[in-house]
């Protein structure tokens, strides 16, 4: 009797869990769509590509040559926003491919979330926080662009001419959708720059994972698997040895455990040490799901995504969908990581 009382209990604060994080997730939905449709009502909207993208209100700013000169600008915003639409039309047939997940989620042109292209985080209101220094962000069923940083690390394309870097700008921060290494390394295939597409192909994944799971997949692990999208689109996986000695660097930092991960996820906007580290620490647990899991259970993340779009909790849909639980991964992903 008294085990059945306890599974009860257990039960409904499982329940009442998913309950509070769906209500979370759609008190941020309602939020972003409130801002995209009030608080930038007067930005302009160029739509292309079956595409929304949310242009600055203001004139693109003038850029500088390597000796801070001002020179003229190589894109302005409706040639990035056409540029932003064309590549995001190329990513999203492939997000399926990108995410792991498989073809078990179709999302169609009417769902697609539309772009914000922003110079000041300010304009992105409720999900400002943690944008200064991010080339992309991802909040609510919205996806941010930093216009500033994507024109200046814009390089030459069909559509864009030469531009150059403001003065002072490093480029993306580590996993806020450069490479998983950081930085631009050239113009990609058909001349589109890489560093563009590798932003929109993290940020639409964490869009797309969304979709998948309702909202309920953790933001750790969306952001791992949002660095190994990356990796696909460039077709240029990161070898596990490397990213198994950034992972067991990153645990040097004080990250060594699931919940001090969550908390560096938290803290990963104001810091960017502790960004550097919770990104990677993320990519290698997934990581080593791949490694240990997909040879005896392929699919997890399809079946994860199922489970929890269906109103799991994420621990027992983690259980259910990789046949182990989520503190004995944890324990073997640190013994994989040393």
């Amino acid at each position: 009797m008294a085990a059945l009382l306890v599974g009860a209990l257990v039960a409904h604060t499982t329940a009442g869990k998913v309950v509070v994080q769906r209500a979370a997730v759609g008190l941020d939905r309602l939020s972003a769509r409130l801002w995209l449709g009030i608080g930038l009502a007067a930005h302009p909207r160029l739509h292309h590509s079956g595409w929304t993208i949310v242009l600055p209100r203001d004139p693109a700013p003038p850029w500088y040559d390597e000796w801070g000169r001002p020179s003229e600008p190589g894109l302005g915003y409706g040639q990035l926003g056409r540029l932003v639409a064309d590549i995001a039309a190329e990513v999203a047939p492939r997000l399926s491919e990108l995410s792991g997940l498989g073809a078990g989620v179709a999302v169609t042109p009417p769902q697609y979330p539309a772009v914000v292209l922003y110079e000041s985080p300010a304009v992105l209101g409720p999900w400002a926080a943690g944008s200064q220094s991010a080339s992309g962000v991802y909040f609510g069923g919205v996806v941010g662009i930093h216009g500033a940083i994507a024109r200046a690390r814009t390089t030459e394309s069909p559509i864009a001419g030469d531009s150059v870097p403001a003065p002072g700008d490093d480029g993306p921060a580590p996993g806020d959708g450069g490479l998983a290494s950081g930085g631009n390394s050239g113009p990609a295939a058909a001349g589109q720059p890489d560093w563009l597409a590798t932003t929109l192909a993290h940020e639409l994944t964490h869009w797309y994972l969304d979709v998948a799971t309702s909202g309920a997949i953790p933001r750790w692990l969306s952001e791992g698997m949002a660095v190994r999208a990356e990796e696909r689109f460039l077709g240029a996986p990161a070898p596990h040895a490397l990213i198994r000695e950034r992972g067991y660097r990153a645990t040097g930092t004080g990250v060594a455990s699931l919940a001090s991960l969550v908390a560096a996820m938290e803290r990963s906007a104001v810091d960017p040490a502790v960004e550097t580290a919770a990104y990677d620490l993320a990519r290698s647990f997934v990581a080593y799901l791949d490694d240990t899991v997909s040879g005896v259970e392929p699919g997890w993340e399809g079946r994860l995504a199922g489970l929890l779009r269906q109103g799991q909790a994420f621990e027992q849909a983690f259980h259910a969908a990789l046949v182990r639980d989520l503190a004995a991964a944890e324990k073997g992903w640190l013994e994989w990581l040393s």
